[in-house]
This record gives structure tokens, C-alpha cells and sequence, in this order.
């Protein structure tokens, strides 16, 4: 049940923002539910940083975790509408290029931890 959870959080915080933002710009829902078809690719784009705050959040790093979700979120959210001017996959990479100083952050810790259990050990 957890992992569906994990699922679901990662899968709609960034269309849900996406709507958000649209609508703090003016822009009103559209009747017409055809056009939500434009969202699906988003459920995939908020995978990539989703899960590497999820890790940085397991490695114990908790307010960091939400500080780079605090501010990272709204930047994937504003790159995936700039990157829908080029298709699902134009989402789906700009989504990931947002993503990118989590992992990087997430990664360095990663190899502090390693390096710390590495000298503790001698």
C-alpha cells in the first residue's frame, strides 16, 4: 500500500501544479475534458524529482528533502509547461533537467557518507 501511495504523490503533485499555476495566470479550466489529455505526460515528469527527494529524504536529510521540494517543485512545474511547446517528450526532458541538482545533491551526500563510514572505519 505504501509504494501505491508513493505512486499517486509522485505521479499527480506536478499536473495539480500545472492547474494551480494556470490558474493563478487568469487562465480558467476548460469544459471540454479532451484537452486534460495534455496532462498525461506530466504524471511521468514528476517521477524524476519525486523520487530523488524520496532519497534524500531516506537518507535522513528530512529538511532538505523539503527545502529542494519547496523550490524545486514550481521550476519543474513552469519547465514542463515551457517544454509542452515541443511535444510530451519536450515535457518529459525538461521535467528531468529540473530534477538534476537534486540527484547532484543527493549524490554528494551520498559520497560524504561514504567517505565518513570510509575514515571511521580506519
Amino acid at each position: 500500500m505504501r509504494n501505491f501511495k508513493i505512486i499517486c504523490i509522485a505521479s499527480f503533485w506536478n499536473p495539480l501544479l500545472i492547474i494551480f499555476i494556470s490558474l493563478i495566470r487568469g487562465f480558467s479550466l476548460p469544459l471540454d475534458l479532451a484537452i486534460y489529455y495534455q496532462l498525461l505526460p506530466t504524471l511521468i515528469s514528476g517521477w524524476f524529482l519525486y523520487f530523488a527527494v524520496l532519497k534524500i529524504h531516506n537518507s535522513g536529510r528530512k529538511t532538505a528533502a523539503k527545502v529542494l521540494f519547496i523550490i524545486f517543485a514550481p521550476i519543474t512545474s513552469l519547465l514542463s509547461i515551457m517544454g509542452g511547446l515541443f511535444g510530451p517528450l519536450g515535457i518529459i526532458l525538461y521535467s528531468l533537467v529540473a530534477s538534476i541538482p537534486a540527484w547532484a545533491y543527493w549524490l554528494v551526500c551520498k559520497l560524504l557518507d561514504t567517505r565518513k563510514s570510509q575514515e571511521k572505519g580506519k
